[in-house]
């Protein structure tokens, strides 16, 4: 864990450095790498569950938006219809989501065991969160947060 905490405090110098005299490419490259270290620490942290970081992030936004159609969680999620769709039938197996039709669509939705997965690993998912941004002050985030949503709006 301390290794991690390093390496994020070298990506965070690396990255504020680079913002004060970076191409907008090395900034790219720069968020590609946070993204990559926040994803891998996710996963680490969901490591003994029965589910992976990136199966709960899909139950956590059909809960959130439910019922809703494959499209729309591939659009929630910045992933490919084919991910949501292989992803879908895995969660389907373990009971967690239920589809439907509607028209030409699948509606999904979760079931109450897919409903109490969400909840109990909640917290999981905001410890390692947490755990990630120990590197930032609250007002680092806070800036980052901001600078993030204005260059995705």
């Amino acid at each position: 864990m301390v290794k991690m905490k390093k390496k994020r405090k070298k990506i965070k110098n690396q990255i504020l450095t680079t913002m004060q005299q970076a191409s907008s490419l090395e900034i790219q490259e720069q968020f590609q790498r946070v993204t990559l270290e926040w994803s891998r620490a996710m996963e680490a942290a969901f490591a003994d569950h029965s589910i992976t970081f990136t199966q709960f992030n899909a139950l956590r936004k059909i809960k959130e938006h439910q019922p809703l159609h494959q499209q729309q969680l591939s659009d929630l999620l910045s992933v490919t219809k084919g991910n949501v769709s292989q992803m879908i039938t895995r969660l389907e197996k373990v009971g967690l989501v239920q589809t439907e039709k509607s028209g030409n669509l699948k509606l999904l939705s979760l079931t109450s065991k897919g409903e109490e997965e969400v909840s109990r690993l909640n917290d999981t998912a905001v410890s390692a969160d947490k755990e990630f941004l120990t590197c930032w002050t609250p007002e680092e985030q806070q800036v980052l947060n901001g600078l993030v949503k204005k260059a995705l709006s």
